[in-house]
């Protein structure tokens, strides 16, 4: 029996976010239960930050992205503290972009 390549990739990779779209239509980073997965990008670069979020918008990525500027920043959104004590403003990601 041959297994198609969906699969073999769920055997070989089951938690690995998957991405959902069609021409001209917005796309969406979701889990193996089908979930919009929460995007987090760290960057101290105010630039590729720029560029980041444009690339996001030219793709009509429809999954929530957040932006932060340090990875300080970064932990604290993660740990809920300071700016992002509440945790309805910070979600927990399911990935993770940090340079």
């Amino acid at each position: 029996m041959t297994n198609s390549w969906n699969e073999v990739e769920k055997q070989v990779v089951p938690n690995r976010p998957r991405i959902r779209g069609q021409e001209g239509m917005s796309t969406r980073l979701s889990d193996n239960q089908g979930r919009s997965v929460v995007i987090l990008i760290a960057d101290d670069d105010e630039d590729d930050l720029m560029m980041t979020k444009d690339a996001f918008d030219e793709n009509k990525f429809a999954n929530d992205v957040f932006y932060v500027n340090d990875g300080e920043e970064m932990m604290d959104f993660l740990h809920h503290r300071g700016a992002y004590a509440d945790p309805a403003s910070s979600p927990r990601p399911g990935l993770i972009f940090w340079t």
